[in-house]
């Protein structure tokens, strides 16, 4: 069936432990879809043995992009209006319990996660367990062009989009573009406003609804942005899961590039906001690292990965095992904190940071486990050493899962004499952890169980003999460089005949070389003089043009640069020929390319005759 539901929500009082329903575009819902076929993501037991239920709806309107306005600069403190608008159509998935009595009040909406050309829902995945016996409700939401139709930014690992999966059961699905993603997402909070009728995506629930936004990896590069430029427009939701983003936020547009490198989270907003940061994340978001306030919090986590063995992340075929650490443990104190804080419960403790060096690496103890942050039985009682990093395959997420090194039979011998120790002292860390509001006390149970059955100390006689060895490798870094093999350029004569005429040439192939081996981005640009004749003539800069290329002439490079806009040199600043930023969601930068261009001179109708000469200074920085 199909519901056309009111264009505005108003506002109204939700009581002491609710926010106010925002005043926002609601979209036209339709569903529960019921085939043909089941709903992508669908899980054969979402939770249906523990009182859940699990349906798909079509969400359809007119979804409006935002362009910035002022400065968009590190502080987050973004300004946005909007711009143009669009039809779509999208879906939305919903567990939710099948008795609204055991609702507590909380939906969780994702933003479904895309990188991959398909869409994942890697925090439901962390939070299940938590949101099932809890009463939570779940939203998936298809935000994102890539989810239903397009590609990822990274591939598709084999598996197609939304329309790839079940072409009739998504014939109707129609996405805009990413620019329109955000006030899709905000619609889908109007519509989880409504109650009552065909269009109420909670048919049954109390209308007092509490809205947190959740988002991870890419989500969550691109829910920073929402957080700073389209929460303060809309007020859709009450609070922010935000979990492993970079240094970075993502552009009111589509695509992977930061809209500026360094991005805080703003906190001038009544809607809390918790970051929740990986090991892996934690090197890239140093440089976007602040501090707690009453809006915000940063929980870091040490030994965990950004996508781990719980997510699925071993099935990605890496050459070392991936990390197995506690993230979902941390992941789901980290909901209901974030659930208590909307609520009105108070803000959740502040957490110690990850320890780092003044260079940004991360400091380790005696068994390569990292220092400081959040504290996790698996560190303080180690049975592993659990990374962030140090992973790679044939894939592209490789960087992404850390790694899981077991200690050798002699190091777990030497730290637990019996099993009992081992077991004694992982339970007073978990109790530690509990206390800190690090793990919940209704996971201590499950954790106490890992540790009973895990084989610690090994006996004598059991498994292989393992010695340590350290291999150590120094890659020095290369330099940045460019070179050209003809630097002089000859137009095209003219003869003067009382018109203006164009004079025509080539910017001889200038050739770039990076060979740093960091994550660092590099400017090619060139500055120009006036055109000085032989006799006394003078044709200002302003007149001379180019139309820039840029290639890549190693098939190995890891960075694909941009050529610059066609633009004469008319202003002060120099014209850029070609730039590579800095890498977001990559492992490094780095590569060999060539630049060119095709240039032109606008000569006057009646030049002073003789031979002008001006000079290009290229600068790569």
């Amino acid at each position: 069936m199909s519901a056309c539901v009111a264009v505005l929500v108003a506002a109204v009082g939700l009581g002491p432990a609710a926010h106010a329903v925002p005043s926002v575009v609601v979209p036209t819902v339709s569903g529960p879809v019921t085939g043909p076929g089941e709903p992508w993501g669908a899980v054969s037991d979402s939770g249906a043995s523990r009182g859940y239920s699990q349906r798909e709806y079509f969400l359809s309107g007119t979804a409006t992009s935002y362009r910035a306005t002022g400065p968009w600069d590190a502080s987050g403190v973004w300004g946005a209006a909007p711009d143009a608008t669009a039809p779509y159509t999208t879906r939305v998935l919903v567990r939710a319990p099948s008795d609204p009595a055991r609702f507590n009040g909380t939906v969780v909406v994702e933003w479904l996660n895309v990188s991959a050309g398909f869409e994942t829902a890697p925090d439901f995945l962390y939070n299940a367990e938590e949101m099932l016996r809890r009463g939570y409700a779940w939203v998936g939401v298809s935000a994102q062009l890539a989810g239903i139709s397009g590609t990822g930014a990274y591939g598709t690992l084999g598996i197609p989009p939304l329309k790839g999966y079940n072409p009739a059961r998504y014939a109707a699905l129609d996405h805009p573009g990413d620019a329109y993603s955000y006030d899709i997402f905000t619609q889908v909070a109007g519509a989880l406003h409504v109650t009552g009728g065909a269009g109420d995506l909670l048919p049954g629930f109390p209308a007092a609804r509490r809205l947190i936004a959740d988002g991870e990896s890419q989500s969550a590069f691109r829910l920073t942005t929402y957080v700073n430029a389209i929460q303060p427009l809309a007020g859709a939701y009450d609070g922010f899961l935000i979990h492993s983003r970079f240094g970075g936020a993502a552009p009111l547009g589509a695509g992977l590039t930061d809209v500026v490198p360094v991005a805080h989270v703003r906190t001038d907003l009544t809607a809390p906001v918790l970051v929740a940061e990986s090991e892996t994340d934690v090197p890239y978001h140093l440089p976007a690292r602040q501090d707690d306030s009453a809006s915000y919090r940063l929980w870091e986590m040490p030994g965990t990965a950004h996508a781990d063995a719980f997510a699925g992340a071993s099935a990605l075929g890496c050459v070392k095992p991936v990390n197995d650490g506690p993230q979902r443990y941390v992941m789901r104190a980290a909901l209901r904190a974030l659930d208590g804080w909307v609520a009105g419960a108070g803000a959740p403790p502040s957490m110690s940071r990850v320890a780092t060096t003044a260079a940004g690496v991360i400091t380790r103890d005696a068994h390569g486990n990292a220092l400081g942050g959040i504290r996790t039985p698996q560190l303080d009682v180690p049975t592993a050493t659990l990374t962030g990093d140090g992973n790679t395959g044939a894939g592209n997420f490789c960087f992404l899962t850390g790694t899981t090194t077991p200690l050798s039979a002699d190091t777990l011998r030497a730290l637990y004499p019996t099993h009992a120790a081992y077991v004694s002292a992982f339970d007073a860390a978990a109790d530690a952890a509990v206390s800190t509001g690090a793990v919940l006390a209704d996971d201590r149970a499950a954790m106490h169980g890992e540790a009973d059955a895990a084989d610690v100390p090994p006996a004598f006689g059991t498994g292989p003999v393992l010695t340590d060895i350290t291999i150590q490798a120094a890659v020095h870094p290369g330099p940045l460089s460019m070179t050209q093999t003809d630097a002089g350029i000859t137009l095209s004569p003219i003869t003067i005949n009382g018109t203006a005429q164009t004079m025509t040439g080539k910017l001889n192939p200038v050739s770039v070389a990076d060979f740093r081996g960091s994550v660092l981005g590099w400017s090619l640009t060139g500055q120009l003089t006036d055109f000085r004749s032989d006799t006394g003539g003078l044709i200002p800069r302003r007149a001379f043009s180019w139309t820039p290329r840029c290639a890549v002439t190693d098939p190995d490079s890891p960075s694909r640069p941009q050529a610059g806009a066609q633009a004469d040199f008319g202003g002060a600043a120099g014209m850029t020929l070609c730039a590579q930023p800095t890498a977001t969601g990559v492992q490094v930068t780095g590569g060999a390319f060539q630049a060119d261009a095709d240039v032109k001179l606008a000569a006057p109708a009646y030049p002073l005759a003789g031979t002008y000469t001006a000079t290009l200074t290229l600068s790569l920085s």
